[in-house]
Formats: C-alpha cells, structure tokens, sequence
C-alpha cells in the first residue's frame, strides 16, 4: 500500500506461484497463452490509485515495488490484466501486451506479461526513475529499492578473511 498523510493513497496485488491459480485464469485458457506459466510465475493484480493521488507518480511506484518484491523472491515472469486505459502506464513498465484482451463488465483489459530478468535490464537504466523514488518516497517494503550486489569484490572480502595467507581459519 502506498498511504498520503497516514491515509489510503493506493495499493497494488500480488498472487504468488501455487495451486490456487490467477486471476486470468478466469479469462483466458493457459494453451492460448502465448507464455509459460511456470513456479516462477507471479501475477500483478488490483493496482488502484484513489481518485485524489492520481496525478502522482504512486501507480509508477507501486509496479516498481511489486516488480522488486517479485524479483527478490526469485520470480521469472510477471502477468497482469490492466484496463485499456492504463495499459501505457504497464508497459512504460517494461509489461508487454499480448493482443488478448477481455471485457468485465464495461471495462476493457489487456493481458500483458514480462520476464523478470528484461525487466530488471530495463530497470536499470531507469537510474533517475530510482533516485526521484529515494527522494520522494519513505520506503517501507522489507525489500529493498535497489537490487543488492549479487556479491562483493576486493575490498569486502578481504576485510572479511584477511589480505594474508596466514589467517585462513578466518574463512568461517
């Protein structure tokens, strides 16, 4: 959720990989999908901002706090239905449209999908997206904004174990 003010600003869905299905599910058949579903599979659900915040960036930043929740907990894929009015807004963030879509009642939805792995390649060169984000928002999601470096060079380690060969019980 995203709150202005100690109030409801906006909020986003996630539904994990599992046996309980998607939400497209009740729209469109898995065969006619023009992607796998797969254990790696998380589907953006339900991103609302309130009438009031919607000339903010709060849905922009909900997708990216969705999008790092998933990547942190090892997703491939991301699915999502979004209203034909915001489709855009999916796919500046990096959702790409399958040409199916679905009416519910008087409203339009495009299925669109994307792999985690170009979507963080699009991310990151996304660098002043990121800082306006630090700047304007206190983060509170218990995963960080940034990916964390996959691992440490040089300095790191050798603070960690030592610069000689002598210590190496410090391994441990």
């Amino acid at each position: 959720i995203a709150t202005r003010e100690g109030s409801l600003a906006a909020f986003i869905s996630i539904t994990p990989p599992g046996p309980h299905g998607y939400s497209i599910d009740k729209y469109f058949e898995r065969a006619d999908l023009p992607f796998e579903l797969g254990s790696g599979t998380y589907e953006i659900r339900l991103l609302t901002v309130l009438e009031q915040h919607r000339d903010s960036d709060l849905a922009a930043t909900l997708m990216v706090a969705a999008f790092r929740w998933i990547e942190a907990r090892g997703g491939s894929r991301v699915v999502a239905i979004g209203r034909d009015e915001v489709a855009g807004m999916y796919m500046r963030g990096g959702m790409l449209p399958t040409g199916m879509s679905v009416r519910s009642g008087a409203v339009n939805f495009e299925l669109m999908h994307a792999d985690v792995a170009q979507v963080r390649h699009d991310f990151d060169a996304l660098e002043p997206v990121v800082a306006a984000i630090e700047r304007a928002v206190e983060w509170k999601l218990h995963v960080p904004l940034r990916k964390p470096a996959a691992c440490f060079h040089g300095g790191e380690s050798f603070d960690a174990v030592g610069i000689g060969f002598d210590d190496l019980g410090r391994h441990h």
